[in-house]
Formats: C-alpha cells, sequence, structure tokens
C-alpha cells in the first residue's frame, strides 16, 4: 500500500478482517492475549503505532493520539485542535443538523453507538471522507 493516502491505508486496514472490533477505547487486551480494537484504534495501528496496555497509543487510550489524526487528515500536527481527534464522515448537511451531524457522524459514534462494522465504516469513509470537526477547533 506504500504511496497510498492515509485514508485509504485505514479502510484497507479496516476490510482486513485482521482485527476484531471492540467499543469504548482505541484497544482491550484480555487475559487470553486477545485484542481487539475499534476503528481509530485501527488508524493507529494502520499507522505504524504500537498498542502498549500501560500507556494506550502515545499515552492515548480512548481518544486518537495528535499524531495519527494529523496523518489521517493531511492536518499539522502542531496545529491540530482536540476536535480532529475524532474525525467526522464528511456527509453533507444539506438535510442534516449541525449538532446531529457532530454526534451521528463522528467515526467513534460510527463504531460504538450505531455498531457499524469495520467494513461498514470503510465504505463510509471511501465514500465521503473524513474530515476534522469543521465545527470545532481546528
Amino acid at each position: 500500500m506504500s504511496g497510498a493516502a492515509p485514508q485509504q491505508i485505514w479502510t484497507g486496514s479496516l476490510r482486513s478482517d485482521n482485527y476484531e472490533q471492540t467499543t469504548g477505547e482505541l484497544c482491550a487486551v484480555y487475559s487470553d492475549g486477545t485484542k481487539k480494537f475499534c476503528c481509530l484504534g485501527v488508524a493507529c495501528e494502520a499507522y505504524g503505532l504500537t498498542y502498549d496496555e500501560r500507556l494506550g497509543y502515545d499515552r492515548q487510550v480512548s481518544v486518537l493520539p495528535y499524531s495519527v489524526a494529523a496523518w489521517l487528515l493531511g492536518l499539522d500536527a502542531t496545529q491540530i485542535g482536540d476536535s480532529a481527534r475524532d474525525p467526522l464522515v464528511d456527509m453533507p448537511l444539506d438535510y442534516v443538523d449541525r449538532d446531529e451531524a457532530r454526534y451521528y457522524l463522528r467515526c467513534t459514534a460510527l463504531n460504538d453507538e450505531h455498531h457499524f462494522t469495520f467494513h461498514q465504516i470503510a465504505d463510509m469513509v471511501d465514500y465521503f471522507g473524513v474530515v476534522a470537526d469543521y465545527y470545532g477547533d481546528v
């Protein structure tokens, strides 16, 4: 996948069937050594980070590290705001209330609240792309 755009690398990883899905945290490690990931945990893996059971990914266990958010969204990591750490699917908002969109279209909401599969999340990202929360502080 070298030369592929970060979002393509991420969606390829989501579709790979190499990751079991969980909710509420980037990565969950079970007593038998099994690891499960949320969709943003898969982004961390695709970026090349290794999960540490004590420290998470770059000291993050439930939100996307700044470095991964910057890579995924094509932003400068030194200027990225907190809102970019939970990207939105970039669906046109002509018929969707802004506040509803901020909830329903967040990648974590698709994974944790709406129980989209990794393949469904990848389809949404491939079709619409993802962006920083354009109503936030980026």
